[in-house]
């Protein structure tokens, strides 16, 4: 009989472990969305996570009341009856207490940490959330049966914590690197899609971005010139294969608005008027410290996708569009033939870079956390090679950054075309 209750001690001690270890491991969120599927269990897990001190507290009182219980009947009953075995032994009957004590207290302990510690918390690890889920309403009980008890441990605990000067600190908030964990453990185990990741890496990713990263600079604009026949820049427009372009009088910074050919094509169909006049269109103005995403915000509310960068002089620098952003996050919409490649890695495993790529996405390329350079006052990699020259550089100009050797390789007038990327 003795045997039967201690076995059931330590099984219920390894069932206060279990439950222990799955709220503490599982994850709040799966137990939010099964609780918002109509799971009382995870309802009531979602609680205990709740107020932790309350939970940790029952566990521990439960715990140590099966601790005394099996110290009690294990000590007495079994090594007393054990006893009398040994004292049939002749060599052994002088020692038969002593040795009695030490073997039940070796098999108890032993079964205590299998059965009662090592086996349930693995268990609780191996399913968090259905053992939370499944232990949440015993555990409820419990801590009402033992309120009293438990509401002095936990005032007791918190006396301590101010004693000691522990401040308590927030952990509910979900970090964006606990995101990534999760994404990349999901992609890991197969239940996430590589594009799935890199979609979410690529989310992350435009929230560090300055828009000047992203923007057309001032010396890659097509624009249309008021002061001229429309007709006569037809062909520089179908060659800039673009669906909007900004309207300036005689300058880039004398600026009137933007021209929508889809608008254009809809007038000569109909036969109305298109004149500039009647079609020009207010864009976005954006300052060029703004974050991409913030430029992404403003294009959802206004329902207007064309952005005007313009530094603190009020200065064209350049302008965005919503297909800019798009190709930041699912990448480059236009057909890859259709343009330059950016970045071409070499046999050598060197990298040829333009000059006019994005810094973050030359990180990318390297391997780099492209968060490594989200203070910098450069946007691309020829404002790298100034930041580190100082000077308008020459092709053969070299310098070392990180673990890497930069080599201008081309030089178009004041302009870095091409700048090779060597590991060191």
């Amino acid at each position: 009989m003795e045997i039967i209750i201690i076995l059931f001690l330590i099984l219920l001690n390894g069932f206060f472990a279990m439950s222990e270890i799955s709220v503490v491991s599982a994850r709040r969120s799966r137990l939010e969305a099964a609780a918002k599927k109509g799971n009382a269990g995870a309802r009531k897990a979602v609680e205990m996570a709740e107020n932790p001190s309350r939970f940790l507290s029952t566990v521990q009182v439960g715990i140590t009341l099966i601790g005394i219980l099996t110290g009690l009947y294990g000590g007495e009953a079994l090594s007393i009856q054990l006893k009398g075995v040994l004292d049939k032994i002749d060599f052994i009957a002088p020692y038969s207490e002593g040795v009695a004590v030490t073997l039940v207290v070796i098999v108890i302990t032993y079964f205590s940490i299998v059965l009662g510690e090592l086996l349930p918390k693995r268990i609780g690890l191996t399913m968090p959330e259905r053992i939370a889920s499944f232990v949440s309403r015993p555990m409820n009980l419990l801590s009402k049966i033992a309120a009293p008890f438990i509401w002095l441990l936990s005032k007791s605990t918190e006396g301590l914590i101010k004693l000691f000067g522990i401040r308590k600190t927030d952990e509910s908030h979900v970090t964006e690197e606990e995101i990534r964990a999760i994404v990349q453990e999901g992609t890991e185990a197969g239940s996430i899609e590589e594009i799935e990741q890199d979609l979410v890496e690529n989310v992350f990713h435009l929230g560090d971005r300055a828009i000047t990263s992203l923007m057309t600079p001032r010396h890659e604009i097509v624009w249309i010139n008021s002061q001229k026949p429309f007709e006569d820049q037809i062909e520089e427009i179908v060659d800039a294969e673009k669906s909007v372009f900004p309207v300036c009088n005689g300058s880039l910074d004398e600026f009137e608005g933007i021209y929508y050919l889809r608008e254009y094509a809809k007038a000569a169909l109909t036969k109305t008027d298109t004149s500039l006049e009647t079609l020009l269109r207010k864009p976005l103005f954006f300052p060029e410290g703004i974050k991409a995403y913030k430029v992404l915000e403003q294009f959802q509310e206004s329902r207007v996708h064309f952005g005007v960068i313009v530094d603190e002089y009020g200065s064209i620098q350049g302008v965005v569009t919503l297909n800019d952003l798009l190709d930041a996050l699912v990448g480059d919409i236009i057909l890859e033939e259709e343009n330059e490649v950016e970045i071409v890695k070499r046999e050598d495993g060197s990298w040829l870079v333009n000059g006019t790529t994005a810094i973050e996405t030359m990180l990318e390329a390297l391997g780099e956390d492209i968060r490594t350079e989200r203070d910098a006052d450069y946007n691309t990699v020829a404002g790298l090679v100034l930041h580190h020259a100082e000077h308008i550089p020459k092709a053969g100009f070299s310098f070392d950054w990180r673990n890497y050797k930069v080599e201008v390789i081309d030089m178009d007038g004041h302009k870095i075309d091409k700048v090779l990327i060597t590991k060191k």
